[in-house]
């Protein structure tokens, strides 16, 4: 018996176009929740990755829809993580 549902995903390049798939995945900014875990405010953070204090309200609020590579790097060497860490998938 064929089935139609899709196939279980198991990372970023094992997303391949599927009927059952009517969009890609979603991601959100992953950013408050660690500075909860590294116990540091906005302010601090911004003022250690260089970067403006409003960007960073908007980034950890997800109100920002674009990010500009140079923020991502500033954000990664800033506070010691992975581009990776940064994103989440959006939780619906």
């Amino acid at each position: 018996m064929v089935s139609d549902a899709a196939p279980p995903v198991k990372g970023w390049r094992d997303i391949k176009y599927h009927p059952c798939y009517n969009y890609f995945m979603e991601i959100e900014f992953n950013l408050d929740v660690i500075l909860k875990k590294k116990k540091i405010g906005l302010r601090e953070a911004a003022r250690i990755c260089g970067l403006p204090y409003s960007s960073l309200q908007r980034i950890s609020a997800n109100k920002n829809n674009q990010l500009s590579l140079r923020t991502i790097e500033k954000l990664c060497n800033g506070l010691n993580i992975k581009w990776a860490d940064l994103f989440r998938e959006k939780v619906k």
